[in-house]
């Protein structure tokens, strides 16, 4: 589900990753954005706030401390869920 102000376009990049993540969102208008990484078990292990402007951001995520394993990346708005992946850290 998308809501109003993301374009719909969102990339997790390299996965896998071993480092850095970078989270690309395509954003129609100026919004804040929430990054969260969790484990599979839902525990936020890494988060990020920061303004989205229009048109593309790309925000980074240091993965270099987390444990192996595979990570659900959710991209929050207005505390609503507006795109979520999966990504591995190997």
């Amino acid at each position: 589900v998308y809501d109003k102000g993301i374009t719909g376009n969102v990339t997790f990049f390299p996965n896998p990753t071993h480092d850095n993540l970078n989270v690309k969102v395509e954003m129609d208008n100026k919004a804040l954005i929430d990054v969260k990484v969790m484990t599979v078990d839902g525990r936020v292990v890494q988060g990020t706030t920061a303004w989205g402007e229009k048109g593309t951001n790309t925000l980074k995520l240091d993965f270099s401390k987390l444990a192996i394993g595979v990570y659900e990346v959710s991209i929050f708005k207005n505390n609503r869920v507006i795109h979520s992946g999966k990504v591995s850290k190997n």
